[in-house]
């Protein structure tokens, strides 16, 4: 075997180490690895589901779903995700092919889409965003950022461990490391 071969070697085994480390170290600290969508479902459990519920966490925290699909005597469903906006609302909605009645709770930063979900890209297929895209004529640096995440997307399956839009390990990991460094300086007197 010639150096290329060692060296293609030396990868796919660097890699495989790492796409294994990084699964059982997402496992054993519970970082999740799957688009954080739930199904919930209010009201009676013998009466078919007629509405569904789109929306920003607002719209299931400051309203009792389960009294409101009491009152209408209908069973209504939804499939909550944190920071979603309508693309994945609307992707979403077509689970529920039964329904004849969306309730949509919308708050301006849901309307938002610069701030983009992070499941975005588990949600919405890229032939549904490319069209939407071009329909409203973004600019590059904007589809480009759009994009981006069907890559990481694909990259977190290989690599569940990668960052994206929340980086509280970082962050966490940086403030540790300025307490570390504040209490040796105080120890050592030069605070």
């Amino acid at each position: 075997m010639g150096a290329k071969g060692r060296l293609v070697g030396i990868v796919v085994s660097a890699l495989a180490l790492v796409w294994l480390g990084t699964h059982v170290l997402a496992a054993l600290v519970g970082i999740p690895t799957r688009v954080a969508t739930g199904h919930k479902r209010y009201g009676p459990s013998d009466r078919p589901v007629k509405a569904l519920i789109s929306g920003s966490s607002l719209t299931y925290s400051a309203i009792d779903w389960a009294s409101v699909a009491d009152r209408l005597g209908m069973a209504i469903e939804s499939w909550p995700v944190p920071g979603s906006s309508p693309a994945e609302w609307e992707q979403l909605q077509r689970r529920s092919p039964q329904v004849t009645t969306t309730f949509v709770g919308v708050s301006l930063y849901d309307l938002n889409e610069v701030s983009v979900c992070e499941f975005r890209a588990n949600i919405v297929p890229i032939r549904q965003t490319l069209e939407d895209l071009r329909a409203a004529r973004a600019d590059v640096s904007f589809v480009r950022r759009m994009l981006n995440w069907y890559s990481l997307t694909w990259l977190r399956s290989v690599f569940p461990t990668v960052g994206g839009v929340n980086p509280s390990l970082t962050i966490q990991a940086i403030a540790l490391r300025t307490a570390d460094r504040i209490k040796a300086l105080a120890a050592r007197g030069e605070l």
